[in-house]
């Protein structure tokens, strides 16, 4: 099992960061965390050489320790999902860069108040792989990465993003991958017998114009080098989206069909409705 090689991955590691290490410990032990630890020890043996991944997911598993995250099976650690957003980029969208994937395992610790920069900064510092340009362009992928107080201006979110330095859009697109996905797993249980508390189909449709109006087939994305990989893959989930809506959701599934997406609808007939008949939050 996997589980049993995560002391020795961790050991160079744990000694600046014992939190972390003594978190991810105690994950390897629960045989529910299986999916967290098989991640962890993919990630923590391709990036073996290069340290400050191992680094960065101790610091992540430390920060996030005791919330949780949402999936289709329950509630996993918070720490499954940065593992998944650095596992999509290394093992889906191919990306070596073993600093790319340590900012995607760090991508949440700054949007969650887990941290400060201030208090990463001296994380970053204490390493042995630190240096001032380093810790300088990790703090720059991660600050881009969050989301601006009003929650609601995607549009100058995007613009700074188009900005930041490409390893940002990478993570941001790896995460808009995973989130997808994850409504994806969750959508026939949805539809099905919706739990108390559920996420509605309009969070479906949210996350299908996001990728629409700002990143697929956007100058800001397609000059990464491993756009293909993020257009098929985004592609091919949101088609999947896109059934589930036109079968459960009709009134999503039309207000979709203004927003210029007909050419995602293969197979699939949207009703014909009028805007002004949709409730879209």
């Amino acid at each position: 099992m996997n589980a049993l090689h995560i002391p020795t991955l961790i050991k160079p590691y744990a000694p600046l960061c014992t939190d972390g290490a003594n978190a991810l410990l105690e994950l390897a032990r629960d045989m529910n965390q299986r999916a967290t630890i098989d991640m962890a020890y993919d990630i923590l043996d391709r990036f073996s050489e290069q340290p400050l991944v191992g680094y960065a997911l101790l610091y992540a598993a430390a920060r996030h320790q005791g919330d949780t995250y949402d999936q289709a099976y329950g509630a996993v650690p918070y720490l499954y999902h940065a593992l998944d957003v650095a596992w999509c980029l290394a093992f889906t969208l191919e990306i070596k860069d073993g600093f790319t994937v340590a900012c995607a395992l760090l991508h949440d610790v700054l949007e969650d108040h887990k941290a400060t920069p201030e208090e990463l900064n001296i994380y970053l510092r204490s390493l042995p792989v630190s240096t001032p340009e380093l810790d300088e362009q990790v703090l720059q992928v991660l600050l881009a990465l969050i989301r601006p107080e009003e929650k609601n201006d995607q549009q100058g979110y995007y613009a700074a993003l188009a900005q930041a330095p490409s390893e940002a859009r990478l993570i941001k697109a790896a995460d808009l991958i995973c989130n997808s996905a994850s409504l994806k797993a969750k959508a026939r249980i949805w539809f099905s017998v919706p739990p108390k508390g559920a996420p509605k189909p309009h969070l479906i449709a949210k996350y299908i114009i996001e990728a629409e109006k700002y990143v697929l087939d956007k100058p800001a994305f397609q000059t990464l080098e491993n756009y293909p990989l993020i257009h098929n893959t985004l592609l091919g989930i949101l088609q999947d989206l896109l059934g589930y809506l036109d079968k459960e959701a009709p009134a999503q599934y039309g207000l979709l069909d203004q927003l210029a997406l007909k050419r995602y609808h293969t197979g699939f007939r949207s009703p014909a409705l009028h805007l002004k008949q949709l409730r879209f939050i």
